[in-house]
């Protein structure tokens, strides 16, 4: 199989759990065997924390930290801005970059 279809498989058991503990066993598990998450991972993850909500502090950490290593696009961050509200959770320098 390739690593992308294996990426993609990945990626779509993620999106299917709702569990945020077994997606993090899912996402070490893929990244120990060497896949290397893209855009759509990392929303999902993202995503997946910012519905629970006494861990949206640590979904506005991860987008903040994502975009420090330039790995979401800007309309990516700006769409997970406004569908999570996350300008007010994410330092005032960087909500006035990135968020609208």
């Amino acid at each position: 199989m390739t690593t992308f279809l294996i990426l993609i498989t990945y990626t779509w058991i993620l999106q299917s759990s709702e569990n945020r503990h077994v997606n993090r066993d899912i996402f070490l598990m893929m990244v120990n065997k060497g896949c290397v998450p893209n855009e759509n991972t990392y929303t999902i993850l993202v995503g997946g924390l910012a519905f629970e909500e006494e861990e949206t502090d640590i979904a506005a950490d991860l987008l903040k930290e994502l975009c420090g290593k330039e790995v979401l696009s800007q309309s990516t961050v700006e769409r997970l801005c406004m569908q999570f509200n996350f300008k007010e959770l994410i330092a005032t320098e960087f909500s006035q970059l990135v968020c609208p």
